[in-house]
């Protein structure tokens, strides 16, 4: 399975300046996670999210702050620094157009996270959802996202947005106030995923510096970069594995939706995914074997939420189907 996404080093260097700040022993730090120095003194540096996953849960430990993410996002850090998806944002007409262009671009920032715009209902649910199966601790990480995604859609319509509520995957006892007071709103842990709904009326706030004609010209950019990774990605088993993560969850699983994400059609899928000696149902199959194990290595995740990851009905079929993968259930491997 494809490996080695990567974010902007730009967070690390944020937290470790708080690690220094505290005393911390940053050098050890950096060499427990992995992470070489030297990247984070360059401007577009970059490094794995699982490394910054890490990074944040060391830091969580060594401070003894359980809401070291949550302060790290609060934090009066200067958004423009991170560069073409906050222009991105800024140059959007409303605040439901930039949320739609940073789904559409999350990757330049972090190609480990998609978001997607729900608006079936009122309120409308911005999902956030990470797909590096390499990250077996999501906590730390994942309250960083979501707090930070919160914290931009304040800096780029220059209000206090309060979401009518937000929710966490993983489960939390403690602390769970200081969400609220930053958030302002409702927060609830242990829940199917990680949403943040906001009111139909508040897609509607205007962008003071909306600028189309610059935005024509940054979402250009944005899609040479991604391009750019492209070329050098892994290949078509990688794109397929990519849509697959953010599709199973919503149960659309299926070759003809893959292929429409591909923007192919379901035989053209099908005979390029045969010349390079795979199936897509192989792809499939052998892509939730190799996540349940994983997502099973979390004891935050229960056996009903590793089952809703992977597309399955409930936990009868993904047990049934783990037996078939390894002679064993889940609660055995576990």
């Amino acid at each position: 399975m494809a490996a080695g996404y990567t974010i902007n080093a730009i967070w690390a260097r944020h937290a470790v300046a708080r690690l220094e700040a505290a005393g911390q022993p940053v050098a050890d730090i950096l060499a427990d996670v992995s992470i070489d120095p030297r990247i984070l003194e360059q401007d577009s540096g970059r490094i794995t999210f699982r490394q910054h996953a890490l990074l944040l849960d060391r830091a969580a430990e060594r401070t003894g702050d359980d809401c070291f993410a949550l302060n790290l996002a609060a934090q009066p850090a200067e958004l423009r620094d991170v560069g073409l998806l906050t222009y991105v944002g800024l140059s959007s007409k409303t605040l439901g157009e930039a949320i739609r262009n940073l789904a559409r671009y999350v990757a330049v920032l972090n190609e480990a996270g998609l978001l997607e715009l729900e608006l079936r209902r009122d309120p409308a649910i911005v999902a956030v959802q990470l797909i590096d199966a390499t990250v077996r601790s999501r906590q730390q990480a994942m309250e960083f996202a979501v707090a930070n995604l919160v914290r931009a859609l304040r800096f780029i319509t220059r209000r206090d947005l309060r979401p009518v509520e937000v929710v966490f995957l993983h489960p939390r006892t403690r602390g769970v106030d200081a969400f609220e007071r930053f958030f302002g709103c409702p927060v609830r842990f242990g829940q199917p995923r990680y949403t943040v709904s906001l009111a139909r009326s508040q897609l509607d706030i205007p962008i003071a510096t909306a600028d189309h004609r610059l935005l024509g010209i940054l979402t250009g950019y944005c899609q040479e970069v991604l391009a750019d990774r492209a070329r050098a990605s892994p290949g078509l088993r990688h794109e397929v594995e990519r849509v697959l993560m953010n599709l199973m969850p919503r149960g659309g699983a299926d070759a003809r939706t893959v292929a429409r994400e591909l923007g192919v059609s379901v035989r053209t899928l099908s005979r390029k995914l045969k010349d390079g000696g795979a199936s897509f149902l192989a792809i499939l199959d052998e892509l939730r074997a190799d996540l349940a194990r994983k997502y099973l290595g979390d004891q935050s995740l229960s056996l009903a939420e590793v089952a809703y990851l992977l597309g399955y009905a409930d936990a009868s079929a993904f047990s049934h189907a783990f037996r078939r993968w390894t002679g064993k259930t889940p609660s055995q491997m576990r």
